[in-house]
């Protein structure tokens, strides 16, 4: 079934780049929902009990999400159905980041990924197969989203530095 010692250089090599990769991108991802979140909350005290500092991306998708919707509504109208696409990317990006991989041959270009899913009340491992452009293609995708989030963070956080413009200086001071 793939165990890690039974696996050759190339393979985890391979592995490696895939699930690096991955993790950068959705380290960005995470970072860009967390700058989100703390905007959106900067009038409500009330929210300080999150545990941000082990938050996974699911916890800080489903966070952004609430608060974007009470707080700055018509910015969740303009990304309601980016949200439904990153929470696909959550499990695509879990499968490669948590799952063993099994190469489908020494090209290193087509795997499954062994993912476990609950079946008729029973847990099963799932093979799920993808290629190395699957990846590119999705990765790329979640660029475009991470852009996209990217510009409505910013237009939030440029909304709250005039509502409190001390706030950036006192970012800035030293």
């Amino acid at each position: 079934m793939g165990e890690q010692s039974n696996k050759d250089y190339n393979e985890m090599f391979e592995e490696a780049k895939i699930r690096g990769l991955c993790a950068a991108i959705s380290a960005d991802m995470e970072s860009l929902l967390f700058r989100l979140i703390l905007y959106c909350i900067i009038d409500d005290p009330s929210v300080a009990f999150r545990e941000f500092s082990t938050m996974t991306l699911g916890g800080k998708l489903h966070w952004a999400q609430k608060d974007l919707k009470k707080y700055h509504h018509s910015k969740y109208l303009e990304h309601e159905e980016d949200f439904k696409w990153l929470w696909e990317f959550n499990k695509f990006r879990g499968q490669l980041i948590h799952c063993d991989f099994v190469w489908k041959d020494k090209t290193y270009n087509q795997f499954d990924v062994l993912d476990i899913q609950l079946i008729n009340d029973e847990w099963r491992i799932v093979p799920i197969t993808y290629t190395k452009q699957d990846v590119v293609k999705k990765l790329g995708d979640f660029g475009i989203m991470i852009k996209k989030f990217g510009e409505t963070t910013l237009d939030i956080i440029e909304a709250v530095t005039q509502k409190y413009p001390n706030l950036i200086n006192s970012n800035n001071a030293s």
